[in-house]
Parts: structure tokens; sequence; C-alpha cells
């Protein structure tokens, strides 16, 4: 049971132990708070996890498709979605 009775508030503290968590290199309990979140920015930060850290292209795909789902009126985020994602299909040998 949460202590945390409000979900955005929950969520806002979620992300700020998963940046503090990352900034100390426990990119594993990160990972956990962002999965629990599930906004476009935690997609975004599974996917560099799994591409980078896990090595885990499909992953790390999976969450770039996800996040990009998510940012159709950020052109700006989803030009660098889009980029990740040739990446990333490009490591899996999908071209």
């Amino acid at each position: 049971m949460s202590l945390i009775k409000d979900n955005q508030t929950r969520k806002k503290v979620y992300l700020l132990a998963a940046k503090c968590l990352k900034k100390k290199g426990d990119f594993e309990k990160a990972a956990n708070l962002w999965r629990k979140v599930g906004d476009i920015n935690s997609h975004i930060e599974l996917a560099k996890f799994y591409e980078h850290k896990k090595k885990d292209f499909i992953n790390a795909l999976k969450h770039t498709e996800v996040a990009l789902t998510n940012a159709k009126s950020n052109p700006e985020i989803a030009k660098e979605l889009k980029k990740r994602r040739e990446r990333l299909i490009k490591k899996l040998g999908l071209t």
C-alpha cells in the first residue's frame, strides 16, 4: 500500500527518485520506477536503458515505439525517436 494517495504526486516522486538513481548509476532501480510511471519520458528513459545498458534492442525498440506513439504533438521529440528507432532497427538487422 502506497503512502501517497494522489497518483500524479506518486508519479512525480517516482520520477524524481528515478532521476537520482540514474545519476548514482543504479539503472535497474531507476528502470523499475520508470515502468511504474509509464509516461512518454519514462518510455524514452527505458529505451535508452535497454539500448545502452542491457543491449536489449528488442525492448529498446518496443519502448521507442510507445514513446513515438505519444510524441505526435511534439515534432522535435518525434524526430529524435525516429532516429533512435532507425538505429535500433539497424542494430537488430531488420533493414
